[in-house]
């Protein structure tokens, strides 16, 4: 019986740190988001059974590769989805999200923000920038730059990132890098390597109905 009963806290204790994330309007930084990387994790790891509102106050450097909403398995994709009604608008009030530095030497896929199978996600009014400490543009094999600002990616060949809108931010990476793009978005690779072809194999997986603004 014992046994039993420990059993069961443990699930409930699980199914509380578990829950998904409640409509409301959320601060960043607060107690429960310090950080623009705490609420984003939250975001992903949970799930939201409301609308959500995230408002930024305070700039931010983005994590190694960027910041990933969504991804394969993620509640926010599958279980406790974000959608038309449920909807997960981060705003970025004009502060300013830094590259992190250095990226990855050689890897090609590395960005501020990638969106990864998730739908209706809203980036708002962030100022994004290339972190100036990220200098070697010079080839595939050693580059530490950053690709791209705001990727587009599926989380599998089946489920692609749509319905999402990325509106009036202010973008400047390194024009000196060949491999800079602002947004980027493909449904022929998944987030992780770009360099080999995975497409998606219904429309579903496809990158659709997304608004740039």
């Amino acid at each position: 019986m014992k046994k039993i009963y420990l059993s069961f806290l443990s699930f409930l204790l699980a199914v509380v740190c578990n829950a998904q994330i409640p409509a409301g309007t959320y601060a960043i930084p607060s107690g429960s988001y310090p950080d623009l990387a705490t609420a984003i994790n939250a975001v992903s790891s949970q799930g939201v059974s409301g609308p959500v509102v995230f408002n930024l106050s305070a700039a931010q450097t983005a994590p190694q590769g960027g910041y990933i909403i969504g991804g394969p398995g993620s509640p926010l994709v599958t279980t406790f989805p974000s959608n038309s009604t449920n909807t997960v608008t981060f705003n970025g009030n004009g502060n300013v999200i830094t590259a992190f530095a250095p990226q990855s030497a050689g890897f090609d896929n590395d960005g501020i923000f990638k969106i990864v199978g998730a739908d209706y996600i809203t980036l708002n009014n962030f100022v994004m920038r290339e972190n100036p400490l990220n200098t070697d543009n010079s080839d595939l094999t050693s580059n530490n730059m950053t690709e791209f600002a705001v990727g587009l990616f599926y989380a599998t060949t089946t489920n692609g990132a749509q319905n999402n809108t990325i509106s009036n931010n202010t973008i400047t990476l390194d024009r000196n890098y060949r491999n800079t793009i602002g947004v980027f978005s493909t449904a022929r690779t998944n987030s992780s390597n770009l360099v080999a072809d995975a497409d998606a194999t219904t429309p579903a997986g496809a990158n659709s109905f997304n608004r740039i603004r």
